[in-house]
């Protein structure tokens, strides 16, 4: 599958944040960047979505220059029912995380690795199929139906008669 990534903000931030840290002016928040990538789906009025998001860190909270940035990749897939409009509270929700390993030397190269890392997960960590027939819950439901009409008539005998 190939996917449009747009990375131009997470270049140019990573990049400022290697220049502040050199320069020592590199201030809280400033010693990471993300870029994320979404993908997401309807069945039946319920929506599903994975989003994808690349943090790589060029020093940490304490603004002390890492000897290698670090990246990962978050992969976050969520539900949500029919009718649920807030995509910050989804209905069910699951998460993890994946390390991209850095070896390139150079700052430019490490950012071009981690970005490669990020195609990488997106390709290989694909929206989980799901099956959803919906004839095939409509026939299950039928079933339980005539369950439930067979039980009103046996449980009821002195009242009602199972008629078809």
């Amino acid at each position: 599958m190939s996917v449009t990534l747009y990375t131009k903000y997470f270049v140019e931030n990573i990049q400022k944040a290697g220049e502040r840290l050199s320069a020592g002016t590199l201030t809280s928040y400033e010693e990471f960047a993300t870029t994320s990538h979404e993908t997401d789906m309807n069945i039946n009025g319920h929506r599903l979505r994975m989003k994808y998001e690349l943090r790589m860190d060029v020093a940490t909270s304490a603004l002390v220059a890492l000897p290698v940035p670090t990246a990962k990749v978050t992969v976050t897939y969520s539900a949500y029912d029919q009718g649920n409009d807030q995509w910050y509270h989804p209905n069910a929700m699951k998460a993890s995380e994946l390390g991209i390993t850095i070896t390139a030397a150079t700052l430019d190269d490490q950012i071009n690795q981690a970005i490669d890392g990020f195609r990488l997960v997106i390709d290989a960590v694909p929206m989980p199929d799901i099956d959803f027939d919906f004839w095939v819950q409509v026939t299950k439901a039928m079933k339980k139906f005539d369950n439930i009409m067979a039980a009103a008539a046996r449980d009821n005998s002195d009242l009602t008669t199972l008629i078809k």
